[in-house]
């Protein structure tokens, strides 16, 4: 009972509620939900923008492939795999990169691309190596362009004889072979010819056949033997030469006379003859006619010596009359 008598008191002591009053109080819950609406709202819309911002910046994009130290067609392959267009964009040569591998991508391993995108790559053209030419025969300055045309440069020129190359022509290349690949300008010297060597001629006058022979062949020249009389020279030795001395080129010729010894030609029988007849005959036979007086008032050879046989050209033949 007492209870009930409070809840009255409290009733009685609260005064009524005007409409304005109850207009206010809805007001607040009202506000509230579409507070909480906008909320949800610009929350949504962040996620929206920030989403599109993100594809746009970021996952719109995919990382470039590695290409490097492929093979053109492995590289080629990979990037089409990729989604990328692939492109040569340079050949170079190179001293690490193996031939017609990739040495460089543009843009490089891991970097951001859109799909579709080219990529351009260096392939190596593998070391870069020139072969050296045959460049015998050619004068000094034909040399220099060839060698000029290969990226590479001539340096000394030393000459030396040569009995096969002109002078003033190139005989070969120093320390490097035909066809041998070097780097780009290298250095190449040349021999030039000075054309064929002059060789002393040797002296062989008074020498043995043998002698002679083996003293010319030494020299690199030929001999070439003859053979004549001689009463001066003995026989079997050297009487000339041809030349006698100034010089040759390798492989002519000295032209060699060697000595028969003195001529010995057939007496003529002048028994019998005449004292002139004889004379004339003794003399056309290459003799000296001696004449000795044995009986007088008579002009008849009676005697000859040396009679018959062979005597040296020049000697003395007597006849007696």
């Amino acid at each position: 009972g007492d209870m009930a008598g409070v809840i009255r008191a409290a009733a009685r002591m609260t005064p009524a509620m005007s409409p304005q009053d109850y207009q206010d109080a809805k007001e607040p819950a009202s506000s509230s939900r579409r507070g909480r609406i906008m909320l949800v709202a610009a929350v949504l819309l962040a996620l929206v923008v920030g989403g599109g911002a993100y594809y746009f910046a970021v996952a719109r994009y995919t990382e470039a492939p590695v290409l490097v130290g492929q093979s053109e067609k492995e590289a080629k392959a990979e990037a089409v795999k990729a989604g990328f267009t692939f492109e040569v964009a340079e050949r170079r040569f190179s001293e690490t990169a193996l031939l017609g591998t990739v040495m460089e991508s543009d843009p490089g391993a891991g970097a951001k691309v859109l799909p579709g995108s080219t990529i351009e790559v260096v392939v190596s053209k593998g070391k870069e190596r020139y072969a050296i030419p045959n460049l015998q025969g050619k004068t000094v300055e034909q040399a220099r362009t060839a060698l000029s045309d290969l990226n590479l440069r001539l340096g000394e020129t030393p000459e030396r004889f040569s009995e096969k190359i002109p002078e003033g022509r190139v005989i070969r290349a120093v320390d490097v072979k035909v066809k041998q690949l070097v780097k780009r300008n290298t250095v190449i010297d040349l021999v030039i010819s000075k054309g064929r060597e002059p060789i002393d001629v040797p002296d062989v006058k008074g020498a043995t056949q043998a002698e002679a022979k083996a003293k010319i062949e030494a020299a690199d020249l030929k001999a070439a033997f003859s053979s004549a009389f001689s009463d001066t020279v003995d026989k079997g030795r050297v009487i000339s030469q041809d030349p006698g001395d100034g010089t040759l080129f390798r492989d002519e010729v000295v032209k060699v006379v060697i000595s028969k010894g003195p001529e010995n030609v057939p007496v003529p029988d002048v028994m019998g003859k005449e004292r002139n007849e004889a004379v004339r005959l003794l003399r056309a036979a290459g003799f000296v006619p001696r004449v000795r007086n044995v009986i007088p008032g008579t002009d008849q050879v009676r005697f000859q010596s040396p009679s018959g046989g062979k005597a040296k050209v020049g000697s003395d033949v007597t006849i007696y009359v």
